[in-house]
C-alpha cells in the first residue's frame, strides 16, 4: 500500500465518513475509493476535492507534514520585498485585530486600516479590553501601530515595576529640554555625539545639557563611552536602540489626540486592569 492510500483510508476514518460517502462527495463511486485504499492513485484533478472533503492539505495526502500557521505566515513575509514586509505585516496584524473582535465577514471592517491611506486626513483607534487580553490598533493617514497583550497569569501590577520607578521616568519626560534633546538625538543615525555638539545642536546650555545626558542614562535611554582626545578623556552618547521610548511617545501621543475616530471598540473587560 502506497502513502497516499494509508493516507485516505487514514483520514477518511477521522472523519467517519464511509468509502460510499468520500465516493459520492468527490463524484467516484465507492469502488474508486476501495481501489485507493488499496493502493492505487487517484486522477490528479481530484486530489483538491479529495483534500478539502478530508479538511485536509494536499502535502498531507502525501504524507508530508503540514507547517504551522506561525512558519506559513513567517515565510510569507519573509518573501515579501523589504519596502514592503511591515506593510504587509500590519495588515495580518490587523486581520488578527478583526478575527479577535469577530469581524469575519465584515469588508469594511476588515480592510478598515485603508481609511488611513493617503486618500484620507482621517484618524482611527481600534481597542479591545477584555478579560482574555488586550489590542490596540491606530490607523492614521502614514502612520500605524499596533499593540496585543493576552490576559497574563496572575496579576499585571506584578509584572510591572514599582510605582516609584515609574514616577521616576515619567518626572524625567516632565522635562522640555530632555524631550527636546531626546528628539534631536532621534533625528539623526546614532552615532556618537559629545555634550557640546548637543548643546549647540539644541541651544540648551553645556551644564544643562551635561545634566540631562546623566538623567538619560539612568534612565537607560542612553549609552556612556569615553572617548581620548587632544584636550583629554571626553563622554559620548548613543542613544538604546533597544528601548521601548518610540512605542512610549506613539501611545503617549495617542492618549493626547482629540481628533480620532472610534473604528472597532470593545470595553467589555469586567476583570481589573491590574
Amino acid at each position: 500500500m502506497n502513502t497516499i492510500s494509508e493516507q485516505i483510508k487514514r483520514f477518511r476514518n477521522k472523519k467517519g465518513l464511509t468509502q460510499e460517502q468520500l465516493g459520492a462527495s468527490v463524484g467516484v463511486s465507492m469502488q474508486a475509493v476501495s481501489k485507493w485504499e488499496r493502493g492505487g492513485t487517484p486522477d490528479i484533478e481530484l486530489l483538491p476535492a479529495i483534500a478539502d472533503v478530508l479538511d485536509v492539505s494536499i502535502d498531507e495526502l502525501f504524507g508530508r507534514k503540514q507547517k504551522s500557521l506561525e512558519e506559513t505566515i513567517s515565510e510569507v513575509i519573509y518573501a515579501v520585498d523589504s519596502k514592503k514586509s511591515y506593510e504587509y505585516a500590519f495588515e495580518l496584524c490587523w486581520a488578527i485585530f478583526t478575527g479577535l473582535a469577530h469581524i469575519s465577514g465584515n469588508i469594511q471592517g476588515r480592510h478598515a486600516y485603508k481609511f488611513g491611506g493617503a486618500d484620507s486626513e482621517q484618524s482611527y483607534f481600534s481597542k479591545l479590553v477584555t478579560d482574555d487580553g488586550i489590542a490596540c490598533a491606530r490607523i492614521a493617514p502614514g502612520f500605524r501601530t499596533f499593540f496585543l497583550m493576552p490576559q497574563p497569569k496572575g496579576s499585571l501590577h506584578d509584572k510591572l515595576v514599582n510605582i516609584d520607578t515609574f514616577h521616576t521616568l515619567f518626572k524625567a519626560f516632565s522635562d522640555p529640554d530632555l524631550l527636546k534633546i531626546l528628539f534631536n538625538l532621534y533625528t539623526r543615525p546614532n552615532m556618537p555625539v559629545d555634550a557640546t555638539f548637543v548643546s549647540k545642536e539644541t541651544g540648551i546650555p553645556l551644564k544643562q545639557v551635561d545634566r540631562i545626558m546623566d538623567v538619560l542614562c539612568d534612565n537607560q535611554l542612553l549609552y556612556r563611552s569615553f572617548g581620548t582626545t587632544a584636550k583629554g578623556d571626553i563622554a559620548f552618547y548613543m542613544y538604546n536602540q533597544e528601548s521601548a521610548v518610540l512605542p512610549l511617545l506613539c501611545y503617549a501621543d495617542e492618549i493626547q489626540t482629540t481628533d480620532m475616530r472610534d473604528l472597532v471598540v470593545d470595553f467589555s473587560r469586567r476583570k481589573p486592569l491590574f
